[in-house]
Formats: structure tokens, C-alpha cells, sequence
């Protein structure tokens, strides 16, 4: 059973008003399962990474929030921000930057 306390990272959010939510789902156990079962190094790297986006049938494709961001290389798409072992190279942490909430 998930804790609706700790859906997300922003206040108010539970699973039932949560637009991200069959992808929130997915981030939450990958977060999990690197928190119980990967030991990281003492070097992490925090940075906001852009997932490209083109949608297909539809303006937005139905996705919540497409973000533009001009001094990335793909300018449209879903920002993540992420945490990564600075050693190994493996992502620790995703977490989506979300619209304004409310």
C-alpha cells in the first residue's frame, strides 16, 4: 500500500489529485528500489534533465506539463530533475518538475 504523505515532493499532491500519476507511480518505486538496493559514492551529481517530448494526436499529447527551456539542446519536453552516482555513472533520484499547482 502506498503512503499518500509521501506521494510526491509537493504539498498537497496525493495519488488520487496527482495528473502524473500512472508515471508517478513508476518514479516512486525506481526511487525506492535505489534508495534499499544501490550504495552510492561519495560523489552525486544533481542536475535537471529534459526528456524530449513531440506529441503525436494531439497539441500537448495529453501529458500534464511540457516544459520549454531554451538553453537546453532539446527545448520541449518533460524536465526531471535527477541524482546520479558521480563514480558509476548510475541515476539515483528522478523527480518531474511539475506546472504550477493551483
Amino acid at each position: 500500500e502506498r503512503d499518500d504523505d509521501h506521494w510526491c515532493s509537493i504539498e498537497g499532491v496525493t495519488p488520487h489529485s496527482d495528473p502524473w500519476k500512472e508515471v508517478q507511480l513508476l518514479i516512486n518505486d525506481f526511487n525506492k528500489n535505489r534508495q534499499e538496493n544501490y550504495s552510492a559514492s561519495h560523489h552525486i551529481i544533481i542536475d535537471e534533465s529534459m526528456s524530449q517530448f513531440k506529441p503525436r494526436r494531439s497539441k500537448d499529447g495529453n501529458v500534464p506539463h511540457i516544459s520549454f527551456e531554451p538553453r537546453k539542446p532539446k527545448k520541449l519536453g518533460i524536465e526531471l530533475k535527477n541524482a546520479a552516482d558521480g563514480e558509476t555513472g548510475v541515476m539515483l533520484y528522478l523527480e518531474i518538475v511539475r506546472g504550477k499547482v493551483g
